[in-house]
């Protein structure tokens, strides 16, 4: 069975265009299934990081957007039976929270494999954080929190990544430790 994937950022107005959604999924039409999942959960981290939002608050927002994009997802995507749409939460499972905490432990212990992180910082990360340790800090965590939900998804079979972004070198170096791997289409 050959299943693909693709998360969602909240406020990229690239994935709030039905185009862009839907030239995704016609990437994976040949894939038994394609499951488009919402990044809301980790989005609480860049709130706090760049608009000093407090945890709670951020938190709540970021769950409030994301269940609103979900809408948007089902709504144009509903008449597809092969295509699967889900919240960050409801994907959660032992093998995440597991991967979570390997990555964490590898980050503070591997200075390769932080490096690797922060690289994935986008230029607008960068001038929003600057120096400041704790929201870079925040920042690393949700490239942390991205690579567990890749390995985990990676584990229930999931061969295929579709992505605007660039294929990242952190989950690739993650990955590989596991003897696993992602193809990746970039859109």
């Amino acid at each position: 069975m050959m299943k693909a994937f693709m998360g969602i950022s909240i406020r990229n107005p690239s994935y709030s265009k039905k185009e862009n959604i839907l030239k995704a999924i016609e990437l994976a039409r040949e894939f038994d299934e394609f499951l488009i999942f919402v990044v809301d959960y980790p989005y609480r981290l860049s709130l706090q990081a760049f608009s000093d939002i407090p945890e709670k608050i951020a938190e709540k927002t970021a769950l409030k957007e994301g269940k609103d994009l979900r809408r948007f997802l089902v709504n144009i995507s509903n008449h597809l039976e092969k295509v699967k749409i889900s919240s960050w939460k409801e994907l959660e499972e032992e093998n995440y929270k597991r991967g979570l905490a390997e990555i964490e432990d590898l980050e503070k212990k591997d200075s390769e494999f932080s490096q690797l992180i922060e690289e994935e910082f986008t230029g607008t990360v960068v001038s929003k954080v600057g120096n400041n340790k704790h929201k870079k800090e925040l920042c690393k965590h949700f490239i942390m929190e991205e690579i567990a939900m890749f390995v985990s998804l990676a584990y229930r079979g999931y061969s295929l990544r579709i992505s605007k972004y660039s294929q990242s070198k952190s989950i690739d170096y993650f990955l590989k430790r596991k003897s696993l791997s992602l193809n990746y289409i970039k859109i």
